[in-house]
């Protein structure tokens, strides 16, 4: 018995019935039950915990995938769509993006126990240069918990930090 892939079927429980009549007349009857999923697995992909940029090549990805019938294995590729091979589905992942500087895509396809495949995406700026030149300050006056802005001479934001005077007085001593 084959079921198109572009069935309507609702997924669930299936019972399949195969019934065989021999020349005497005799009835023979047997089934199996089968779960039927047309359903493609949920996938998310975060690339360095969702900041905008990166120098480094090497980043880590957060990935969380799951389905109803299980999520078999994922795979990964870059911007390329070059797609490794299908691997276990891990919730973290080391990855390395394509050379060159510029806005950079991770996909991850993950493929559930009945063959559905869904993917996902995130993009991250990858900067290989850090620009050198004067650098300013915002703000000047810092508390506990202010995001402090770095900036280049040309007034472009550089660098972003959250500030935590516990950990500043640390290396003051």
């Amino acid at each position: 018995y084959t079921i198109s892939m572009l069935n309507n079927e609702s997924d669930g429980m299936k019972q399949l019935v195969s019934e065989a009549v021999d020349i005497a007349g005799n009835l023979f009857r047997t089934s199996v039950n089968i779960t039927l999923d047309n359903t493609k697995p949920n996938v998310s992909i975060l690339v360095n915990n969702n900041v905008l940029l990166t120098i480094s090549r090497i980043v880590n990805l957060v990935v969380s995938a799951n389905d109803s019938a299980g999520i078999d294995v994922c795979r990964f590729a870059n911007e390329d769509r070059a797609f490794g091979g299908w691997e276990a589905c891990t919730s973290a992942k080391v990855w390395q993006l394509s050379t060159s500087a510029g806005n950079k895509t991770v996909v991850v396809q993950a493929l559930d126990r009945a063959g559905n495949v869904q993917e996902a995406n995130d993009t991250i700026e990858l900067g290989l240069a850090v620009p050198l030149g004067p650098l300013t300050v915002t703000p000047t006056v810092v508390q506990d918990g202010d995001n402090l802005t770095f900036y280049y001479d040309a007034g472009t934001p550089g660098l972003t930090a959250l500030i935590n005077l516990t950990e500043l007085r640390k290396l003051d001593n």
